[in-house]
């Protein structure tokens, strides 16, 4: 049985191609790793960047890897970037929901 918990920290972060055209700065990406069992999952933050980012990630054995982020812009001028988030989640606050699954099989 696993368990255990660790941190992991992604500094400067940036993921090339997410939204059109430009690349999209995350600034630093933390999540606490809690493994129990056959599953793994923590808390997803960051500090700069674009975006604030807040939500959670799971990884189950025999379902597959979820994403549940709530997204904000950080600055009201970003025209482009609140286009792109109103295509891909759903209105919250002033922010965007947004889902993601992966299955494993």
């Amino acid at each position: 049985m696993n368990r255990g918990e660790a941190r992991l920290a992604w500094r400067a972060a940036r993921i090339a191609g997410i939204w059109p055209r430009y690349a999209l700065d995350l600034g630093e990406v933390r999540t606490t790793v809690i493994a129990s069992g056959p599953a793994m999952s923590g808390p997803v933050t960051n500090d700069g960047g674009s975006v604030a980012l807040r939500g959670e990630w799971a990884l189950q054995e025999k379902d597959g890897l979820s994403l549940a982020l709530r997204v904000a812009p950080r600055r009201a001028d970003q025209v482009d970037l609140t286009r792109w988030l109103s295509a891909i989640g759903t209105p919250d606050g002033d922010g965007w929901r947004i889902n993601w699954r992966v299955p494993l099989r």
